[in-house]
């Protein structure tokens, strides 16, 4: 992550609801691994266009949703939501 992309994303994740900022989170997350909306879209037998809404924090996710997307990912679920808890601060 160049310096760049980490103000940006320090940007995103401040002064944003939990959700919003677990969304950044989850979307960071996907592009660091190189994956697409796609790609996650169908290992998780959805469509493309819930990855996107959930993404942009147009819809939540439940905490087991979160953690199936996470697998799916590559991600460590808690890392994600200590992330996403710790921007609040």
């Amino acid at each position: 992550m160049t310096t760049v992309e980490a103000l940006q994303d320090r940007n995103e994740l401040s002064d944003r609801s939990f959700e919003h900022r677990l969304a950044v989170v989850i979307r960071r997350e996907r592009l660091k691994k190189k994956k697409t909306q796609e790609q996650v879209a169908r290992a998780l037998g959805t469509y493309q266009a819930l990855i996107t809404r959930i993404e942009n924090g147009r819809r939540g996710v439940s905490l087991g949703e979160y953690v199936r997307m996470a697998t799916v990912i590559g991600f460590d679920p808690v890392a994600g939501l200590r992330r996403a808890l710790k921007s609040s601060d």
